[in-house]
């Protein structure tokens, strides 16, 4: 009866100390307060980049004559984002139809607030 309760303490030891011994991780976020024009978060963008940025209408262009698209930097007024984690954002077309991008993968997020 003496062993049952020792393996069983030491159980209930072992157990509560796995349990509680993971650490929990945070996941990363856009930063928060105000964005001015011109800040960026990250990596800089090249001038190249911003020159070679294309409207959410010529996009939509290019989607239509492929299937994939890769290494795209799409400039346009953004309406809407994710307000827990910056994952997507909603773009404003220039006849004023909205387009929505969702992040893959949670690879990267935008800040909060560059919603106008």
């Amino acid at each position: 009866m003496k062993r049952a309760l020792i393996y069983a303490t030491l159980f209930f030891i072992s157990f509560s100390t796995v349990s509680f011994s993971q650490e929990s991780v945070e996941k990363p976020a856009p930063p928060s307060g105000n964005a001015l024009v011109g800040d960026y978060y990250g990596a800089d963008v090249s001038e190249a980049v911003l020159n070679k940025a294309i409207s959410v209408d010529k996009l939509e262009s290019k989607l239509g004559n492929a299937k994939k698209l890769e290494a795209i930097a799409v400039k346009g007024e953004v309406t809407d984002v994710c307000e827990k984690r910056g994952c997507w954002i909603t773009l404003k077309t220039e006849d004023g139809s909205s387009f929505f991008v969702k992040m893959k993968d949670y690879a990267f997020f935008c800040a909060y607030c560059i919603k106008r």
